[in-house]
């Protein structure tokens, strides 16, 4: 299974127990709860009150939708123009292919989802296509390849300007597919963590070294580690920068 950050909040037990599989005023199967509004859906300050964790995800015929309850009980369909509150920050090059994801609700629930809104999706990807500069001769074909590119291509970590990836390198998507694999299997078994208090051990600190290569080259963007401006404290790189 590939790992994405799934854009909406975790569910708790008590909105899975409340509305998943529940269905709404339109015969719709609720798949992935959100919570109730503190305001009816047609408040003109809606968008003052809304955010990711108030979107529903429902199912009919086959047909996924994106939707809102209101303080009255009234469901709607989640507004284009709210898209971009509710799904902030979502790159068309983190969406996954065909923008499904199978996510895990429970220890026996599996839900295949939209990662975000289908239109949001084609909105992206029709952006992602169009020149945003008048279109002339000379540009026009690389604009296209570019865009096209940008498409296609999978999400494979940050490219750090100046830094070419490496040929011969594991894929991000094979990589998070063994790490996942392990991981379900160690879900019943004891496993040693290597990280002592200090990361003063031989062993704390090549496993610390090995995931910050790790986030470094495959998970920045998902763990939204963004280069910021500021001092910081150099003494943990002191303790590895001769392993790294």
């Amino acid at each position: 299974m590939t790992l994405y950050m799934f854009p909406l909040p975790n569910l708790s037990q008590e909105q899975f127990s409340s509305f998943y599989g529940k269905k709404t005023n339109n015969n719709e199967t609720i798949v992935y709860p959100g919570i109730k509004l503190p305001c009816s859906t047609k408040n003109k300050n809606i968008k003052r009150h809304i955010g990711p964790k108030h979107v529903f995800i429902v199912k009919s015929n086959g047909t996924f939708t994106h939707r809102i309850l209101g303080s009255d009980n009234q469901w709607s369909v989640l507004p284009k123009r709210l898209h971009s509150v509710c799904f902030p920050k979502v790159h068309l090059a983190s969406i996954p292919d065909n923008n499904r994801i199978k996510i895990q609700l429970t220890d026996t629930i599996f839900e295949t989802l939209p990662f975000v809104p289908d239109e949001f999706y084609k909105q992206k990807v029709k952006k992602a296509k169009e020149p945003n500069k008048p279109v002339t001769r000379r540009n026009k074909r690389k604009r296209l390849v570019n865009s096209a590119r940008r498409v296609t291509e999978p999400y494979e970590g940050w490219k750090i300007e100046g830094i070419a990836k490496k040929p011969n390198k594991i894929s991000k998507n094979t990589l998070i597919g063994k790490i996942r694999t392990c991981v379900d299997i160690a879900s019943d078994k004891v496993i040693g963590n290597p990280f002592d208090a200090n990361l003063s051990s031989d062993e704390a600190k090549r496993a610390f070294t090995t995931v910050v290569q790790f986030v470094h080259h495959y998970a920045r963007e998902e763990f939204n580690m963004q280069i910021v401006e500021k001092t910081h404290d150099n003494t943990v790189w002191s303790t590895i920068e001769g392993i790294i």
